[in-house]
């Protein structure tokens, strides 16, 4: 059962944010209104993609999708921008689906009711909902950021789908002096990094490489949102590692509380 923001206590905490603007400084509040200490250094940044011509002729047909599949809330607030400018009355009887409660709230927002897997945060547990398991012969879009996993767009194909992409947002890893990481987490004594995706955790490890300290830096307690980002997070050397309920700010808070009794 989560726990109730007002009934945290993490006065003990020093934890460094790692998630793209605003996210980042949203979640950082959220940790000092609660007594932690908390510096946000993101580690991706998230801007739209050009546009193409290619995806000028997918949002042209995008009546002709049975399912629209959100991946992420940047996929929401990009891919919404544009099908608004290109649809000012939104093509009806589609379904819309989103990758966890966040992303669907995201939908919500735009007067979009999505479905999603309750409890899950990632491609796997939106396929095991019953409306995926029979899509022969339906067209699929997946709305999406550039190099993410294709593994949603595999296994629909796989069942006999008609699946294509909408690449609205690209992530790239913020351009930080040499040894700036390391000197913030030493310098602000962090012990907690949260670090939302697996991008992020490659990211991080790219920018703890090669300075002298590095492999002690990799023993600070690392807040993932899922066992497949804890297992990039190993195969990267990090070896303390804590799974939340999700990326979602209440879903770290109650990590971050778990973890004030231990962490020091």
């Amino acid at each position: 059962m989560a726990i109730e923001m007002t009934d945290l206590s993490l006065q003990s905490m020093r934890v460094l944010v790692t998630r793209p603007q605003p996210q980042a400084d949203n979640l950082a509040s959220a940790i000092r209104a609660q007594g932690g200490f908390a510096l946000a250094v993101p580690l991706l940044d998230i801007r739209p993609t050009p546009e193409s011509q290619s995806l000028r002729d997918c949002l042209q047909e995008l009546d002709q999708y049975h399912k629209i599949i959100a991946i992420s809330v940047p996929a929401v607030e990009y891919g919404m921008n544009m099908i608004e400018n290109w649809w000012p009355q939104r093509p009806v009887g589609i379904d819309w689906y989103g990758i966890g409660e966040a992303t669907a709230n995201a939908l919500q927002q735009h007067g979009i009711t999505a479905n999603y897997q309750p409890g899950g945060f990632d491609s796997e547990a939106l396929l095991e909902l019953t409306d995926f398991q029979q899509v022969e012969e339906q067209r699929i879009l997946i709305i999406k950021g550039r190099n993410g996993r294709d593994m949603l767009q595999t296994t629909l194909t796989e069942r006999g789908a008609t699946v294509d992409t909408l690449v609205v947002y690209e992530r790239t890893c913020p351009d930080y002096p040499a040894g700036y990481l390391p000197q913030q987490l030493s310098a602000h004594r962090i012990h907690v990094i949260v670090a939302t995706s697996s991008q992020i955790v490659n990211n991080l490890q790219s920018l703890l490489n090669h300075h002298p300290d590095a492999d002690n830096l990799k023993q600070l307690t690392l807040i993932v949102p899922s066992q497949r980002v804890a297992e990039d997070a190993r195969a990267c050397g990090f070896n303390h590692i804590a799974i939340s309920e999700g990326a979602g700010t209440p879903a770290v808070l109650d990590t971050l509380a778990r973890l004030s009794d231990t962490v020091s």
